[in-house]
C-alpha cells in the first residue's frame, strides 16, 4: 500500500491543530479551577484568620478619616495598610476573577500579558527609584540581548536598552532635583558632554540635513549613551558597588565563554544553524577556511573576541591581587 506524502502532511496539520485546542481548553480550566482556589482561600483568610488575636497578618477595618481628604486616605489604604482591608481584599478577588474569565476566554496571550505586566511594571518602578538596581539590569540586557533575539524573542530588543537607559536618566535626574546637588553637571568633562549633546540637540534645524529620522537614530546612539556619563558618575559611588558590577561582568563574561565551547565542541543550535544559512553573506563572513567561527551570545564573532579579551586581561590582572589561592 503507497501512502501518499500529502495526506501524511494533512493528517500531522489536523493532530497539530487537536493538540493546540487540547492545551487551550486545558489551559483555560486550570485557570478557572485556581482563580476560585485563589478566591476561596482569600476569602477564608480575610473572614477568619484575620480575626484571631495572634495573628500575622492584620486586616485593617478602620473607615475613611473625614477631612483628611480622598488622596490621603488612599495613601493609607494602598501604602500604610499595604492593602490588608476590605478595599484590598475585593480589589484582588476582582483582580483574580478577570485573570480567570482574560485567559478563558483569550487563552495564553492573555496569560503570557498579564505576566508581562507583572514583570514589566515593578521592573521600571525598580529602575527609576533604585538606579544602582537598573545599572545592573542595563548590564545584564546588554550581554543577553543578541542571544535572546535568536531565541525566537521577537520585538525591538535594542529599544528596550534604550528605554532603560531613559529610565536610569529620569531617575538620576529626579534624585538630583531632590537632592539639590547639581555639582555632578559642573565638572570640566560634564560641560564637554552637555555641549557635545546640544550640539547634536540643534542639528534637527540644519538646512543641510540629508533626513530629520537620521537625526532620531543619531540622538539615541549618542545622546542617550551620552547621558548615562551622568548616571554612572552618580550613582556609582561605592566600593562594594563597583565589585558587585565586576562580579555581574565577570559572571556574564564566564557564561559567554563557556556558551562559545559549546559552540565550538558540541555544535550550534538549530535557531543559530537557521540564522547561518538564512543569507549567503553571513557564510561568507563566518565559514572560513572551513570552519565557522564563534560569536557565542554576542551578534559576531568580533564581539566575542573584544569582551573576552578584556574580561581575560582584567582576571590576569585580578591575580596579581591579595586574594585568596582558591579565588585566584
Amino acid at each position: 500500500m503507497r501512502i501518499d506524502p500529502a495526506e501524511e502532511v494533512v493528517k500531522k496539520k489536523e493532530l497539530d491543530e487537536q493538540n493546540k485546542l487540547k492545551i487551550q481548553k486545558v489551559t483555560r480550566i486550570v485557570a478557572l479551577v485556581v482563580a476560585f482556589i485563589s478566591t476561596f482561600f482569600s476569602s477564608l483568610k480575610y473572614y477568619f484568620y484575620s480575626e484571631r488575636p495572634h495573628s500575622t497578618i492584620r486586616i485593617y477595618r478602620t473607615p475613611f478619616k473625614k477631612g483628611r481628604g480622598f488622596l490621603w486616605n488612599l495613601k493609607r489604604r494602598f501604602l500604610m495598610e499595604k492593602l490588608y482591608n476590605p478595599i484590598g481584599v475585593g480589589l484582588l478577588l476582582l483582580l483574580a476573577g478577570i485573570i480567570a474569565i482574560g485567559i478563558a476566554k483569550f487563552g495564553l496571550v492573555f496569560g503570557a500579558l498579564v505576566l508581562g505586566m507583572a514583570v514589566v511594571l515593578p521592573s521600571v518602578y525598580c529602575i527609576v527609584a533604585y538606579p544602582r538596581f537598573g545599572i545592573i539590569v542595563l548590564i545584564v540586557v546588554a550581554y543577553l540581548l543578541f542571544y535572546l533575539g535568536r531565541l525566537g524573542i521577537e520585538g525591538p530588543m535594542g529599544v528596550v536598552a534604550d528605554a532603560i537607559r531613559a529610565l536610569l536618566i529620569l531617575g538620576t535626574l529626579w534624585r538630583l532635583r531632590r537632592n539639590h546637588d547639581w555639582e555632578i553637571l559642573k565638572g570640566p568633562v560634564s560641560i564637554i558632554i552637555l555641549i557635545w549633546i546640544g550640539y547634536n540637540i540643534l542639528q534637527i534645524g540644519n538646512p543641510s540635513a540629508v533626513s530629520r529620522l537620521a537625526w532620531v537614530y543619531t540622538i539615541r546612539s549618542v545622546a542617550i549613551v551620552m547621558f548615562s556619563y551622568f548616571v554612572f558618575v552618580y550613582n556609582i559611588r561605592s566600593i562594594k558597588y563597583v565589585r558587585l558590577i565586576f562580579k555581574v561582568w565577570l559572571g556574564l563574561s564566564l557564561y559567554a565563554a563557556l556558551y562559545g565551547i559549546k559552540q565550538e565542541y558540541i555544535g550550534f543550535s538549530a535557531v543559530e544553524d537557521a540564522y547561518l544559512h538564512s543569507d549567503p553573506e553571513i557564510a561568507g563572513l563566518l565559514f572560513i577556511a572551513g570552519h565557522w567561527r564563534k560569536f557565542s551570545i554576542f551578534s559576531d564573532p568580533v564581539a566575542f573576541a573584544y569582551n573576552m579579551s578584556m574580561a581575560a586581561t582584567f582576571c590576569i590582572a585580578l591575580m596579581a591581587g591579595k586574594f585568596p589561592g582558591w579565588k585566584k
